[in-house]
């Protein structure tokens, strides 16, 4: 292989690697953003949760919240 084949091919391969090394770059950003959407969405769901159980009557021999209460 001549020097200027051998030049030829590594700026082709530095140019591969730094295009490589971007794309990582840029998937790291996207996976930090995700982590940081999927992060938030489990502590809205933990919120949610608690709201949730908050409304439902303890135990399974309460009346429902829509039943009518014995008075009437």
């Amino acid at each position: 292989m001549s020097d200027r084949q051998t030049n030829e091919r590594l700026d082709e391969l530095e140019t591969r690697n730094a295009h490589q090394e971007l794309a990582l770059e840029t998937m790291t950003q996207t996976l930090l953003e995700l982590e940081k959407t999927v992060a938030a969405q489990a502590e809205r769901l933990r919120r949610l949760e608690t709201q949730l159980r908050g409304l439902q009557p303890d135990g399974g021999g309460q009346t429902p919240l829509d039943e009518r209460p014995p008075h009437y």
